[in-house]
């Protein structure tokens, strides 16, 4: 069975391919990967390294940086959610 994370992963790649109408191979020589490999992402059965997913945030294409922070929202979402509470919490003295 695959994890929700990797299932949410694969519908946010597919949907970055989808609206930039590329193919598989397109968007994998977009993203400088194999064509298996996104295959592999969209069916969850991998995830993009760390590494890679922070080169995509970085990225100067629109959809790359936007792909990129939405995997990294799934990936690190209570952290993200823990740090802006903590932000909010009133000092105290």
């Amino acid at each position: 069975m695959l994890d929700t994370k990797q299932t949410q992963l694969g519908h946010i790649i597919r949907s970055a391919r989808d609206q930039q109408r590329m193919t598989l191979q397109e968007f994998g020589d977009a993203l400088s990967v194999t064509k298996s490999l996104v295959n592999q992402w969209e069916d969850g059965f991998k995830m993009p390294s760390s590494e890679r997913v922070a080169a995509w945030v970085d990225d100067e294409r629109e959809w790359v940086r936007h792909m990129g922070l939405d995997i990294f929202r799934i990936r690190h979402g209570v952290v993200i959610r823990s740090v802006l509470l903590r932000d909010t919490e009133p000092v105290t003295a």
